[in-house]
């Protein structure tokens, strides 16, 4: 079957080509459940949060020379349960049994990870 690609790449792979195409669509809100978890924690952290970062920071995708200042801003919510991969979150939002849903901050966060 030729839309068997799941077949032929690892899971790495596919992930990887999940999150590609979801930047090439460019979109203003971007949601990604746990864009690291396939990987290892320098592929994590070296790679994909960098991708993702420069995706935000450049405000998308550039298309027709146009320049980053006249883009839209663009957001990028995604989950993680390392809190190695939040720290270039401008916000934090911690959601435990316990305390429900917290906003945190980056040292605080990364204690109430343990």
């Amino acid at each position: 079957d030729e839309h068997a690609w799941h077949s032929v790449l690892s899971q790495s792979q596919a992930h990887i080509l999940c999150i590609a195409r979801a930047l090439v669509a460019n979109p203003d809100i971007l949601c990604i459940h746990k864009p690291t978890q396939p990987f290892d924690k320098h592929t994590a952290s070296e790679t994909v949060m960098k991708v993702l970062k420069e995706f935000v920071k450049r405000r998308g995708v550039e298309k027709d020379r146009e320049s980053a200042h006249m883009r839209r801003p663009r957001t990028l919510i995604f989950t993680a349960s390392e809190m190695s991969n939040v720290g270039f979150a401008d916000r934090i939002f911690m959601v435990s049994r316990e305390n429900g849903i917290r906003e945190t901050n980056k040292v605080e966060g990364r204690i109430d990870a343990r």
